[in-house]
């Protein structure tokens, strides 16, 4: 029986490395997911780059852009990257990225198999919990997360120079309604900084709580990555 695949994972059990040097050790963990080849190239630049474009992306390994799509896609896939217009950024470290986005949607698909087992065989299925036991750094993922908004403060304003762009050349009403959304996101992201920055000016008295406080936020921010999205795609509709 063939079906079509909506999403792929693979895991890896390795010896730990031997070389303890960051680069060494961020392969070996993307290895362990799945993520090899030209894909770990990708991420590391984007990691230390902090954003790219697939054409830029493209030119720098001499790929396709339809291989760099597919890069991406996996990687996306993974909660590893962003896509935020034609940019594609990513938000945080590497440790962060898998426990508070790939191993959710790990969870999520092996659920979904027992699921449709349970429906087969009654009794069969249990819900998968996977557990992850780290020391999660509150201060490097709080920097982060002031990275990543500063990432969105400058998508706001990529947007807005291309719509100033377009006045008078289409819709402006459709221009005037997207202009006032852009303005809600500017609101949300200076709310969202304002958070972050209380967070960590309070950072030992906010330390039990912190996890869930931040899982908040990054639903926020991921709220508007999607919400810059989708403006983006309006306006490139409206100039074909």
């Amino acid at each position: 029986m063939e079906e079509s695949i909506l999403a792929e994972w693979r895991i890896r059990r390795l010896k730990k490395p031997s070389v303890m040097e960051k680069e060494d050790v961020i392969r070996w963990a993307l290895y362990s997911i799945g993520v090899e080849g030209k894909s770990q190239d990708v991420y590391l630049y984007l990691l230390n780059k902090g954003s790219s474009t697939v054409g830029e992306l493209a030119r720098i390994f001499g790929l396709g852009e339809e291989e760099v799509r597919g890069i991406i896609d996996t990687l996306y896939t993974y909660g590893l990257v962003d896509r935020i217009g034609s940019e594609v950024i990513v938000g945080g470290d590497l440790a962060s990225s898998i426990s508070k986005r790939y191993i959710p949607r790990l969870e999520d698909t092996l659920n979904r198999i027992l699921e449709v087992l349970g429906g087969a065989s009654p009794g069969i299925a249990r819900t998968v919990k996977l557990r992850v036991q780290a020391k999660f750094d509150f201060a490097g993922e709080l920097d982060s997360m002031l990275a990543s908004i500063d990432k969105l403060s400058e998508s706001v304003k990529a947007l807005r120079v291309r719509i100033s762009e377009l006045y008078g050349r289409y819709n402006q009403e459709l221009l005037d309604d997207i202009s006032d959304e852009l303005g809600d996101m500017e609101d949300e992201i200076s709310s969202i900084r304002e958070d972050v920055e209380d967070k960590v000016s309070d950072l030992e008295d906010f330390r039990g709580d912190m996890e869930s406080e931040l899982e908040k936020i990054r639903e926020r921010m991921n709220y508007v990555s999607e919400k810059l999205q989708e403006l983006y795609r309006r306006i490139e509709s409206l100039t074909k």
